[in-house]
């Protein structure tokens, strides 16, 4: 018990010391930026870039906090039954596709919804948390797949469970990283390397979310590239 004691405690620590860092660096570069364009009188196309920097430091700070608000609720509810609704998994999809249709667009990427009849079943999750983890999976699916390339999402009935599936044809996950994957503020190589936006958080609420709602979340990586995200949630009767 005290084992596992110290263990929460090492990962609280560490969370706060990862999130106080998270903070600091847009706040130090709002300040640098705004001090750095009081020195001197400018024009007003100078003061407008500023402003519009500035405006996206705000952005991501926003981001960032709503994040951090989001896995704090998830905390405090560990442990109490998740307040949880039935969702039909088939008009679920449907909406999120629909939503990052756009981006994958740009991106040249294709989102195929096997055809399949357990569509029409419905998960226990709560529903903006439900569309939350699925539009995260799939917004990251279409992030890193190449030009060209296609996010394929299965869905299937197992015993008491639905299992959604959502593969992609990215470079996929290093062996060493998979255990990572679902920490907090942890940025992979690759991530790191694409310079993707994000604070290695987004994953980590997903999981939270599902083992709230009783479900599990796990990823496979095959050695030639590609990564598949695999959610299990409770069937809804």
């Amino acid at each position: 018990m005290l084992g596992r004691i110290e263990k929460s405690v090492e990962v609280q620590r560490r969370f706060t010391a990862d999130a106080a860092h998270e903070l600091q660096s847009p706040l130090s570069r709002l300040r640098t930026e705004l001090e750095v364009t009081l020195r001197h009188h400018r024009d007003s196309a100078e003061y407008e870039d500023t402003l519009r920097s500035c405006l996206d430091e705000v952005e991501r700070l926003s981001m960032l906090t709503r994040a951090l608000l989001t896995l704090a609720r998830l905390d405090a509810e560990q442990g109490r039954a998740a307040v949880s609704g039935t969702v039909p998994l088939g008009p679920l999809l449907e909406g999120v596709i629909q939503r990052l249709a756009s981006e994958a667009e740009r991106r040249r990427v294709t989102i195929a919804v096997h055809p399949s009849p357990t569509l029409s079943l419905s998960v226990r999750c709560a529903e903006g948390l439900a569309d939350l983890v699925f539009t995260n999976v799939l917004d990251n699916a279409v992030k890193f797949s190449p030009p060209g390339g296609q996010v394929v999402v299965d869905a299937a009935a197992e015993g008491p469970e639905v299992v959604v599936a959502v593969s992609d044809a990215g470079p996929g996950i290093p062996v060493d990283e998979i255990p990572r994957v679902f920490e907090r503020f942890y940025r992979g190589r690759v991530t790191r390397a694409k310079d993707t936006r994000g604070f290695g958080l987004g994953l980590a609420i997903c999981r939270a979310v599902v083992e709230n709602h009783g479900g599990q979340m796990s990823v496979e990586s095959a050695a030639g590239g590609g990564a598949t995200f695999r959610i299990r949630l409770p069937v809804a009767s």
